[in-house]
């Protein structure tokens, strides 16, 4: 299921390596990519690092109409 308007989420998770892993500078970041373009989504090295996001169940979307910060944080 995609999100509402044709958009289409991508999350990209990164780690640091383990010569990175002691440095201060580097640190583990998660990315999401929100999108209408769906050759980026299928494109092949996105998929490498990226995993799509299913959305659905009682959480409503997160609109300029519906914006209550209580509610995701539970």
């Amino acid at each position: 299921m995609s999100a509402p308007r044709g958009l289409r989420s991508l999350l990209i998770s990164d780690e640091p390596t383990d010569e990175q892993d002691d440095d201060p500078y580097y640190s583990s970041s998660d990315w999401v990519v929100v999108t209408r373009n769906e050759a980026l989504h299928l494109h092949p090295e996105m998929a490498k690092v990226a995993n799509p996001i299913e959305f659905g169940g009682s959480m409503p979307f997160w609109t300029d109409d519906f914006d209550n910060l209580a509610c995701v944080l539970k």
